[in-house]
């Protein structure tokens, strides 16, 4: 077994910097982050009364350098309801994950739902052209190294209208891995 110490790393053309992008099989420590992937979208304004999950437009496309890294998934939206205010209703949200064609739904919460900060429910009374933003994440362990894509499916609780993706806000999906 040998041994490598060093003091300094220095770059062969500037004493500031050393490119490490060319460098294969690096083990971070684990909880370092490796890398970040963004999307955003301002567009869309879809709905749905559907109670199952249906698909939108935000996702977020990923390839992780680890097979065992894990991946946090966070996104943010914006909700309302419908225009009805005789209807009570509730929003609710999970992530597929797809790699080679096959989407799995990794929700953390019951039901297959990633669990979500604070109700979104609103009752009759309140209903009325009612909306929030919602921020939630959840964890996933691909176990690959080729890309993987997640994406934002949505439900409407009770079957009434709920609207999604609000083209006046920033709506976001962010996958961040994590070295194990």
């Amino acid at each position: 077994m040998s041994t490598l110490a060093i003091d300094t790393i220095q770059g062969a053309t500037t004493a500031t910097s050393v490119d490490m992008s060319g460098v294969t099989g690096l083990q971070m420590p684990a909880g370092h982050v490796i890398q970040i992937q963004r999307t955003t979208q301002q567009s869309g304004n879809s709905s749905t009364t559907s109670t199952s999950m249906v698909s939108t437009a935000l996702s977020v496309n990923i390839t992780p350098k680890f097979a065992n890294s894990l991946i946090k998934i966070e996104y943010q939206t914006v909700w309302w309801l419908h225009l009805n205010p005789s209807n009570e209703e509730y929003f609710l949200t999970t992530v597929y994950r797809t790699v080679g064609g096959t989407a799995t739904n990794i929700g953390a919460g019951s039901n297959g739902r990633v669990l979500q900060w604070g109700s979104k429910y609103r009752d009759s009374g309140n209903a009325y052209n009612f909306n929030e933003g919602i921020n939630a994440f959840t964890f996933d362990t691909p176990n690959t190294t080729s890309s993987v894509n997640y994406k934002l499916y949505v439900s409407s609780g009770g079957g009434n209208e709920v609207r999604y993706i609000d083209q006046t806000s920033e709506n976001s999906i962010v996958a961040t891995e994590i070295a194990q």
